[in-house]
């Protein structure tokens, strides 16, 4: 599945990942952090120029680097299935 837009939510533990059924109908679903699976480095290697290619479950998703990814700096941790603290200590402006 294509990601059209993936974001952080605020537990720190959960994705939504919005994509388009049939290319007409949005549909966000989320997962938790902890089941995202990265492919082996072979296919991620032979992906990488598309964008990020990972699983949640059964499905493969693909976010293209042209996706909008609202936690930039944070992507390869969630990626690699870390839980991001988001205590409001944490927070500095």
């Amino acid at each position: 599945m294509i990601i059209e837009k993936i974001r952080l939510k605020e537990d720190g533990r959960t994705v939504g990942i919005k994509t388009y059924q049939f290319g007409l109908i949005p549909k966000v679903e989320y997962a938790d952090i902890a089941t995202i699976i990265r492919p082996p480095n072979i296919f991620q290697s032979l992906t990488h120029q598309l964008g990020f290619t990972f699983y949640v479950d059964t499905k493969t998703y693909l976010l293209p680097r042209g996706g909008k990814i609202l936690n930039r700096e944070i992507l390869p941790v969630v990626l690699n299935g870390v839980y991001i603290n988001v205590s409001p200590d944490e927070i500095i402006i």
